[in-house]
């Protein structure tokens, strides 16, 4: 009997990393459904099926967890994969409502997507962290200050050296300008909270993604000792990115993503493939294969997924042939 699977956003980068990923694991039984904005976009070759997402599932409102709980019913879901950071503290409220969502539980969940909450959570447990205070809390203590969303990323609405910090409401946060490589790096928890793996690039980013990156051991017991406290002092389940900067030989974080993160179809070529892992515990109910990174890198490029003759409502309602180019 085919066991489904749901990808959120499917038309966003991530979700599509993550359908490549799941379509290369060459799981006959496996059916995927991805949640979309738009009914034709480069997911739908990807997916069995693409199901236009309701008007009222938005970051502001919250999921639509009627219309998702009716879609889950109806194709009988087996696992929803969240691809972003809202999604994750709100499918994670319904959790009881739902399959299960590949992520952390909602408080956990929350205080990632809460950047505030994840400064005050690393400072409370004694892990390093970007200094951070709302902006009517900035005195000016920081030399270099950056303003970001207090909730979501992808370098939306980022301020670099902000003239007036204070300025700006509590849903943004002041931050520390960090100097130094940017890293990010992930690590899985498995159901019985034991680490399987982790991995860690080097990267060069441009509006917020990563466009070249390499693999590097130089912070894995730092990662190690992080991931580990993390572990012990909050639930943490699944796939967890944590991005930060590379200070003098210290690794200072400065987000934390409780889910499947922007890297993960580069990091599934490098033998840390926290999609399957997630396919395989939750879904199929096999053992996790070895986690075994290795040394490489990354160069990312646009590529188009080409329909040929046909238009785009055609691809919308079915799965006409494609090429990439």
């Amino acid at each position: 009997m085919a066991k489904t699977v749901l990808v959120t956003n499917a038309v966003g980068s991530l979700a599509c990393g993550i359908l490549r990923i799941i379509r290369s694991l060459n799981l006959r039984d496996v059916r995927v459904i991805g949640i979309s904005s738009v009914p034709a976009s480069a997911a739908n070759h990807l997916c069995d099926q693409v199901v236009l997402l309701p008007a009222s599932y938005t970051e502001q409102d919250g999921p639509d967890i009627p219309f998702l709980k009716k879609l889950c019913r109806e194709h009988d879901v087996g696992l929803i994969i969240p691809t972003t950071d809202f999604e994750t503290y709100h499918l994670k409220l319904a959790q009881n409502e739902l399959p299960w969502v590949a992520c952390s539980p909602a408080n956990a969940s929350l205080a990632f997507y809460d950047k505030l909450m994840t400064a005050e959570l690393f400072t409370r447990i004694n892990l390093p962290f970007a200094k951070t205070c709302l902006p009517r809390a900035y005195r000016g203590q920081f030399a270099r200050p950056i303003v970001k969303p207090r909730r979501g990323g992808l370098s939306k609405d980022v301020f670099r050296d902000a003239t007036d910090p204070s300025r700006f409401s509590d849903e943004f946060v002041v931050q520390e300008t960090l100097v130094g490589p940017e890293i990010t790096c992930a690590f899985y928890a498995t159901k019985d909270q034991s680490l399987h793996g982790l991995i860690a690039f080097e990267r060069e980013l441009h509006s917020g993604s990563t466009v070249r990156c390499e693999t590097t051991n130089a912070f894995d017991d730092q990662i190690l000792a992080m991931a580990q406290t993390l572990m012990k002092e909050q639930d943490v389940f699944g796939s967890c990115n944590i991005q930060g900067i590379a200070v003098d030989g210290r690794l200072v974080p400065f987000e934390v993503n409780g889910r499947v993160s922007g890297t993960a179809s580069i990091r599934a070529q490098f033998g840390f493939e926290d999609v399957r892992y997630l396919l395989q515990e939750y879904l199929l109910g096999e053992p996790l294969s070895a986690c075994q990174p290795k040394r490489g890198a990354a160069v990312r490029m646009v590529t188009d997924v080409i329909y040929p003759d046909v238009g785009l409502d055609e691809v919308a309602s079915g799965k006409p042939p494609y090429t990439y180019f």
